[in-house]
Order: C-alpha cells, then sequence, then structure tokens
C-alpha cells in the first residue's frame, strides 16, 4: 500500500502527512477564530501559510467572504482570485457578487459574475444580479441575465448538481415574488430527481 502522503517510502499510512493534515487544519480554525475577532490581517497572514491545498483554499474562502461582507470588496477580490480550488474560489466569488448586489455596484457584480466557473454558483450569482436590475426597473439587463442564469442551470450535467441550481433558483424567484416562475424551476427540479437513481434500490428506481 503506498504512502497517503505520496512520499514513496511508508509501506502504510505516512505519520508526516498525518502530522501536516492535523497542522493544516489547526491552522485554518485559527485562521476562523481570528476572523471571528477581527483580526482579519493576522487571519490572512496565517492562511497563506497554510501548505496543505484544500485547507488552504477553504481559509482563504472564508477570508474572502468575510472582507466582501465587510464591505472591503477589492481586498475580498484579490483573495478569492488566489484561491486554487475552483469550487472554493467560485463560493468566494458568488459571496463577493452578492455584496456588490447589495451595495449596488451592479456592473462590477456583473463581471465578476461572468468569471465563476461553477455553473451551480454563476446561476445563482446571475439570478440576484436579473432580480436586482428588475427592482431597479433596467428590464433589458434582467431579464437576458434571468434567461442566461436558467439556461445554466438546466445545462449542467451532474443531475446533482442541477437539481440543486434549480431548487436554489426557485427558492430565489419566490423569495422576491416571482412565483410563476419559482414554480416552473421546481418543476423542472423535481423532473430531474425523477431521474436520478436511488442507490439503495438500484438503477431502475429514483430517488422519489
Amino acid at each position: 500500500m503506498g504512502c497517503a502522503g505520496q512520499c514513496g517510502t511508508c509501506r502504510g499510512p505516512c505519520p508526516l502527512h498525518h502530522q501536516l493534515l492535523r497542522s493544516a487544519h489547526a491552522l485554518k480554525e485559527l485562521v476562523r477564530t481570528l476572523v471571528e475577532i477581527g483580526q482579519l490581517d493576522r487571519a490572512e497572514h496565517i492562511a497563506h501559510t497554510i501548505t496543505d491545498r484544500d485547507h488552504h483554499a477553504r481559509a482563504i474562502s472564508d477570508l474572502a467572504t468575510t472582507f466582501a461582507k465587510r464591505g472591503q470588496l477589492d481586498r475580498a477580490e484579490q483573495a478569492a482570485r488566489t484561491i486554487t480550488s475552483p469550487y472554493y474560489q467560485a463560493r468566494a466569488l458568488g459571496d463577493l457578487v452578492s455584496a456588490m448586489v447589495k451595495r449596488s455596484q451592479l456592473d462590477r457584480a456583473e463581471h465578476v459574475a461572468r468569471t465563476i466557473t461553477s455553473p451551480c454558483y454563476q446561476a445563482q450569482a446571475l439570478t440576484d444580479l436579473a432580480i436586482t436590475f428588475a427592482e431597479y426597473g433596467q428590464l433589458d439587463r434582467a431579464e437576458p441575465l434571468g434567461h442566461h442564469a436558467e439556461h445554466i442551470a438546466r445545462t449542467i450535467t451532474d443531475p446533482d448538481h442541477r437539481v440543486r441550481a434549480l431548487g436554489n433558483l426557485a427558492a430565489t424567484m419566490a423569495k422576491y415574488g416571482r412565483l410563476d416562475r419559482a414554480q416552473q424551476l421546481a418543476q423542472q427540479a423535481e423532473r430531474v430527481a425523477h431521474t436520478i437513481p436511488d442507490p439503495a434500490t438500484g438503477p431502475g428506481r429514483s430517488r422519489i
């Protein structure tokens, strides 16, 4: 059996690799604590010392989200762009878009939303933008964004992710009073969910 830490010498689990993972986890939790007490500079410094890629990405993503919520949008985007994990970068950029929308920085929010590589997060970000443009009476910008968000959600190949994306869009539409679109999206999500095999009963049975 190979070494989990890829050192090439251990016959079983590598003690050094395990120790490094524990250290990375501890540093990630320390970053979270420092963020909670407002020591963001110290938190950012420690986050960049984490060597495990997953823990590093999670720590920087949480940090970028905190910057965004506090209105430090440039700093949030700068941190998010350093994340190498596509998932955690998409999560951070999605939170950044939400913060920009709340501060009415819609052009910049749209630019950031279009750079999100995760279809689920991009569809949600574009939907939030579309609804905000509609509230401002800018229907010429709202409608194309809304249609694009729905198109992205419908073309997600993984059915579990497609159900989640469509469900999130339905919830967002309902939150803003678009009950007709919410119902249509929920029905689409339900149809996809019926096609997902139930692992307990085999490929011939859906989960619903």
